[in-house]
């Protein structure tokens, strides 16, 4: 059996094929990130070009000569391929693997036992969209 929460952390990684580096990125705005697919992207992920932070040296080497940095060694950046407006979602191409994996999951994926009285959040704000008030609930 798959264990779901290592699953999930690689969801959230940063991968090439011809790799065996996975880089987990962590900032403010990671997870406003979505999948637009290639035509729906409004924004893209490349190497940084701040050589403060950022040292291409490290892009060919395996996960055992790496090591831990002392500091950044490889960084990413986000980069708008147009202006975005305030509030809309960020979109990035993640790519045909990843949109192959996720349709082979969709088709082969079964709902767990006890699944079928589950409530989504999207569906209980809107069977609930009046506010608890705490004091009238003593």
């Amino acid at each position: 059996r798959k264990k779901p929460a290592r699953q999930l952390l690689l969801n959230y990684c940063h991968g090439h094929t011809d790799s065996d580096v996975l880089l987990f990125p962590y900032a403010p705005g990671v997870n406003s990130l979505n999948h637009g697919g290639r035509l729906e992207s409004n924004a893209y992920v490349r190497w940084s070009k701040d050589s403060r932070y950022h040292d291409p040296r490290w892009l060919g080497m395996t996960p055992d000569l790496l090591g831990p940095p002392s500091y950044p060694r490889l960084m990413m950046e986000l980069v708008a391929k147009r202006d975005i407006a305030s509030g809309e979602e960020i979109l990035i191409d993640y790519g045909t693997h990843w949109e192959d994996a996720y349709r082979r999951h969709v088709e082969r994926w079964d709902p767990p036992p006890g699944s079928d009285s589950y409530v989504s959040a999207a569906e209980l704000n809107r069977d609930h969209a009046d506010p608890i008030d705490a004091e009238k609930r003593g």
